[in-house]
């Protein structure tokens, strides 16, 4: 644990991470009232934006070097940034989006599933779930998903899955009556999408990957080792994250730990105490060779307690 870093945040919470631009690290919350978003180098804090609107930046995803970000729980906004280079003539970048998709969203996620295709999830004041793309606006295939209980304070996983596809994860129920840990949009509409592995819950999520945890033991399902470590979950917050297809970090029993599977085996390390809530592992910025991939080694990134935890990742 004695390589392990916070970086100086000047009183930010962060409430998500995601590997951005030529694979750096990004994380995005709040100062206060308003949002924020941070990429993050091997020293710290590279540079530091803040979107249109007030309070935290709740999902963000990233594409041809610019980042949609949904700024504020309940009624948000989306809006699009950079954090250098010129603004793309009709990129709208600092600006915010409003077309039939984010009409009416009392909830709002953002997924990028390529550079040139960015995937808008809505909820509306009805509790049923329009599926779109950013900017050419909604492909709502009938009201086939809906919320359960209320929905300004639902919380869903969000990620793509293919083209024009996503899979969601939370409280929902199909048109038609029926339940599915997880969802997956396609142009037929919303599907149940089966996990390869038992889960009772899903914790964090990305592209074709979910993990969460079953029996209060960590699950992992998609690419990566067949099973997870052999390990008891905080009962009060059994959070599991999937940094890459052999690391996994998880809120045990004992406290935060990071796992690692080498020769056929996990192996565990320690994590900063606290409340675990994401991570990820990304390549260091090069200022001699921005937006290239440097040989050096990668960066690990987990949240803790709302603050960034940092130390190499030796590759090779």
């Amino acid at each position: 644990m004695d390589d392990w870093r916070q970086v100086e945040l000047d009183g930010a919470t962060i409430t998500g991470l995601l590997v951005g631009h030529v694979e750096q690290a990004v994380a995005y919350g709040s100062r206060g009232d308003r949002p924020l978003a941070v990429l993050l180098d091997a020293s710290g804090v590279k540079k530091a934006i803040t979107p249109l609107g007030s309070g935290p930046v709740t999902s963000a995803c990233h594409y041809s070097g610019m980042y949609d970000v949904v700024v504020g729980r309940a009624h948000p906004v989306l809006t699009t940034h950079e954090f250098f280079g010129e603004h793309l003539p009709g990129c709208g970048c600092h600006g915010r989006i409003e077309d039939s998709t984010t009409e009416g969203a009392v909830r709002l996620w953002t997924v990028c599933d390529s550079d040139e295709n960015v995937l808008v999830l809505t909820i509306r004041a009805d509790g049923w779930l329009v599926q779109g793309e950013s900017v050419d606006g909604s492909q709502d295939p009938g009201r086939g998903l809906r919320v359960v209980g209320d929905v300004e304070d639902v919380d869903l996983w969000v990620s793509p899955y293919s083209f024009d596809e996503m899979l969601v994860s939370g409280p929902l129920v199909g048109g038609d009556g029926r339940t599915s840990l997880v969802w997956r949009s396609g142009a037929a509409g919303w599907v149940p999408h089966e996990t390869p592995r038992a889960m009772d819950a899903v914790t964090s999520n990305g592209t074709r990957h979910l993990a969460g945890h079953h029996d209060l033991h960590p699950v992992i399902s998609g690419v990566g080792p067949a099973s997870a470590p052999d390990v008891d979950l905080d009962p009060d917050w059994p959070h599991v994250t999937q940094l890459d297809h052999h690391l996994v970090a998880l809120q045990g029993a004992a406290g935060p730990q990071l796992w690692s599977w080498a020769e056929d085996a996990w192996i565990p390390e320690a994590l900063p105490p606290g409340r675990l809530s994401g991570g990820v592992r990304a390549q260091p910025w090069d200022d001699e060779w921005p937006g290239e991939t440097v040989e050096a080694d990668d960066r690990l990134f987990v949240i803790i307690d709302g603050q960034i935890w940092h130390r190499p990742y030796r590759i090779g």
